[in-house]
């Protein structure tokens, strides 16, 4: 840690004046920070909670102090969705989890990061530099933030298929062929250059979400077995290249438990590895507490992970992350769980920025500290109250006022599913419009503040405007095309176009902020194809309306139920549904 100059960064971000105060600095076994008439005196066990005592402070208290409930408190970010932050980015964000009290920065990488000896590793994607990282690795040190890569070593490598030197190199879907001769190496220079670049002694090699292991070339080469034995002589590899490199392993905890594994499983040269047990969902206490006890019977190593939900398209889901957070965290500290990390996954495209899901990293430092703020410290450091930084979910609204347990990715249906075909559009209903209406007279005076935040709440805004100009088109253009009125939906797709290309225009902003261009080009695509398909249902009309075209076939076709329901259409309330391959079209084969 060097702590002076960090509080001139965090000076440079906040502009607090306490980041200017004298402060006398005591490392030992308490944390407390007491107020003198010079300044403070800083007691702390280890060195970010003298950071996290500043921010206690900025409640306006003059003595404060706190006992941790975690050893370690971590927050992951998912890079390799799309959307790569810059390091600069990642500064910004390791001076808020510094004040916050995070103890690691976990980065998950899969191949998103530069492998000395595989030029295709990451090629064409937003992958970092060695001195990238390494930047981002020097930065968090200042604040005593330790930096943890995540890889992934067994599933989740799908992008690696499109280069000929890996394609023939896996088993099945995105799992790698273990015992691959060419993965191997692969996996070894993965581990060679992460060694050259990070400081750290942890790594976590994933392991998640394999299921089908051992299913396909894997089981042509070798003949039916076990994906327990299977799942485990990779694991022996893994663990022989990080004794290599000087890394302890942790890793995804999903396979152990679905495939029933038992201490017994378990031998002496396993003993130091760390179980996740991940859980992302809105449970009871009791609930999450069983699922920990059936991993400790399986590991004494156990730790969790929970989510911010940020991974649902452009706007996050804090409303849904809270009482999660809170859940999970009370069952953790029950079951003596020594550490938790918070994921900010980036499913299918990542649009939501970070800094949107502040709410919830607090909050869940807050549980840690056992701290009863009454706002003032994070209002300080975001212009914005607890409450109305919470507004940024508002676009996900499909009922108000929101109810906090409906995590849906119902905006980004509806801002990408097509005009004509209307995948989505039976599940539309009829008060969204005035819902959005109600949610831009929350956002449109936050889009207005002056602060530093400000382009987080402007998208937002800009994103719900074109909201409510595309949900009347789901809900009426096939029916005006019926009643001889669809030339009223002409203006309507001009205002539609407009309010598409602001949108667009902030959400660039936006990105070019915080994030590498490269992946911006998935969006580019994705919205680009809804301008083209306004252009080509304008043109669909007007030859209609000319009599150049007898109709217009996407809209004589009756619109049926998602749900299967036929004519009886259900309106959900929280569907959930991230692919954006289900959202354009039917009749895209992959």
């Amino acid at each position: 840690m060097e702590f002076d100059k960090a509080l001139q960064e965090l000076y440079r971000e906040f502009g607090c004046q306490i980041f200017q105060a004298k402060f006398a600095l005591n490392k030992g076994k308490w944390n407390e920070a007491k107020k003198e008439a010079d300044g403070f005196v800083l007691e702390f066990s280890k060195d970010v909670y003298a950071f996290r005592l500043i921010y206690q402070l900025l409640d306006g208290k003059s003595s404060t102090t706190f006992h941790p409930q975690f050893e370690d408190l971590a927050f992951m970010v998912d890079v390799a969705r799309n959307n790569a932050p810059k390091a600069e980015t990642f500064k910004r964000l390791i001076r808020h989890l510094a004040l916050f009290g995070y103890s690691t920065l976990k980065i998950y990488l899969e191949d998103c990061f530069e492998v000395s000896g595989e030029p295709y590793f990451g090629y064409l994607r937003p992958r970092y530099s060695a001195a990238e990282l390494r930047e981002i690795v020097n930065y968090a040190d200042i604040f005593g933030i330790e930096v943890v890569p995540c890889i992934e070593t067994l599933a989740h490598m799908k992008t690696l298929q499109k280069w000929c030197v890996y394609r023939y190199h896996f088993d099945i879907d995105d799992i790698l062929l273990v015992g691959d001769e060419r993965m191997n190496a692969l996996l070894e220079n993965e581990f060679k250059s992460l060694r050259e670049i990070f400081k750290t002694n942890r790594i976590n090699i994933g392991f998640d979400e394999a299921m089908r292991i051992g299913r396909g070339q894997y089981l042509d080469l070798h003949g039916a077995e076990d994906p327990k034995k299977i799942m485990l002589r990779q694991l022996d590899y893994m663990i022989e290249l990080s004794e290599r490199y000087g890394f302890k392993i942790e890793m995804w905890g999903d396979m152990f438990l679905n495939l029933g594994f038992t201490a017994e499983d378990m031998p002496k040269k396993y003993a130091s590895l760390k179980l996740i047990n991940w859980d992302y969902e809105v449970r009871e206490i009791s609930e999450f507490a069983s699922t920990i006890e059936a991993f400790q019977k399986i590991s004494p190593n156990v730790t969790v992970a929970g989510g911010a939900w940020k991974w649902l398209g452009y706007a996050p889901n804090n409303r849904f992350s809270l009482p999660h957070l809170e859940a999970f965290a009370k069952a953790a500290v029950q079951k003596r769980v020594k550490e938790f990390t918070l994921t900010a996954w980036g499913d299918n495209g990542g649009e939501c920025s970070l800094f949107a899901i502040l709410p919830s990293i607090d909050f869940l430092a807050n549980q840690n500290y056992g701290f009863k703020s009454q706002g003032v410290a994070f209002r300080q450091m975001t212009d914005y109250s607890f409450d109305e930084f919470v507004s940024l979910d508002l676009p996900n609204a499909t009922e108000f006022p929101y109810e906090p347990l409906h995590k849906n990715s119902l905006s980004r249906l509806y801002a990408l599913d097509d005009l004509m075909l209307g995948i989505y559009d039976s599940c539309i209903a009829k008060e969204q419009i005035a819902i959005y209406g109600k949610v831009l007279d929350v956002l449109q005076p936050l889009a207005s503040r002056k602060s530093r935040n400000a382009y987080l709440f402007i998208t937002m805004r800009d994103f719900v405007e074109y909201l409510r100009a595309k949900v009347p088109l789901g809900l009426t253009l096939r029916e005006k095309y019926h009643d001889e009125r669809v030339a009223e939906c002409l203006p309507m797709l001009d205002e539609l176009a407009l309010r598409l290309e602001k949108f667009h225009g902030s959400f660039y902003e936006q990105w070019m902020k915080e994030s590498k261009g490269i992946g911006f080009e998935v969006q580019d695509i994705r919205l680009g194809a809804v301008a083209q398909r306004i252009k080509t249902t304008k043109r669909r009309i007007e030859d209609y309306l000319s009599d150049n075209a007898k109709g217009i076939e996407e809209l004589e076709m009756d619109i049926l139920d998602f749900y299967g329901n036929v004519d009886d259409f259900f309106k959900p309330k929280d569907l959930v549904d991230c692919r954006y391959s289900m959202m354009g079209s039917a009749n895209l084969n992959d």
